[in-house]
């Protein structure tokens, strides 16, 4: 059982991790974006 809770913890940070890189790169997106715009 605690193993299992490691390989879930360890998959939520993976996710999490994974989240934040694409989230990173969309605001990139964004203001790079906004720097054509303006």
């Amino acid at each position: 059982n605690e193993k299992l809770r490691e390989k879930i913890e360890a998959e939520m940070n993976r996710l999490i991790h994974k989240k934040i890189l694409w989230i990173s790169a969309e605001m990139r997106e964004v203001g790079e974006l906004i720097e054509e715009l303006q």
